[in-house]
């Protein structure tokens, strides 16, 4: 979230005069935001890095570290109605108050996210550790999710059993249980 207000706080001259039509703040939203190279270059700067100091220090002290992806709403199976609650969300979330400010549609703050993702997975293989597929394994709308990224009870319940199903090999020799024995909450 800090990047995307970010990106909107210093759009180029050209983004901020696309952003007075509402035709493209809304079709061709992915134009108010810097290109997808500049996107990764973003992650990196201001999360990755910040994740890299954090493995390696844990590294450093053998603490064992696994990641997961950062899940969001379905955008792809969603009816019309989910998705406009979920751009009003997107809207409201980057841009309070402004009568204009839909800058950042929930379809742009999708792609991110994927973006977000990739570069995660990527630094996972990098540092060699686990890379827990959350966001791959998690399907749904408002049933599952409150917002663009919070998650209901229900989503945070398929989150622990995607968690417990990819960690319960690795941490058994560390809990002194067979991983053949681990229950997953809920019988998935």
């Amino acid at each position: 979230h800090i990047l995307m207000r970010r990106w909107i706080d210093y759009a180029g001259a050209t983004q901020k005069m696309l952003r007075k039509s509402r035709f493209i703040t809304h079709y061709m939203n992915r134009l108010l935001l810097p290109s997808d190279d500049e996107i990764r270059a973003d992650i990196e700067a201001f999360n990755l890095s910040h994740l890299r100091c954090i493995i390696r220090e844990a590294a450093r002290r053998d603490i064992p570290v696994a990641v997961c992806s950062f899940a969001a709403p379905d955008i792809d199976n969603l009816p019309r109605e989910e998705r406009d609650y979920y751009d009003l969300y997107a809207y409201d979330l980057y841009a309070p108050g402004e009568p204009d400010g839909r800058y950042i549609t929930f379809s742009t703050y999708c792609r991110v996210v994927g973006l977000f993702n990739r570069e995660l997975e990527a630094l996972c293989r990098e540092e060699g550790i686990p890379y827990i597929p959350v966001a791959e394994n998690i399907r749904g709308g408002t049933e599952i999710f409150g917002d663009v990224c919070h998650m209901k009870n229900r989503g945070i319940l398929m989150k622990a059993r995607v968690i417990c199903e990819h960690l319960s090999g690795p941490l058994s020799p560390l809990l002194g249980v067979n991983a053949d024995t681990v229950e997953v909450p809920g019988g998935a």
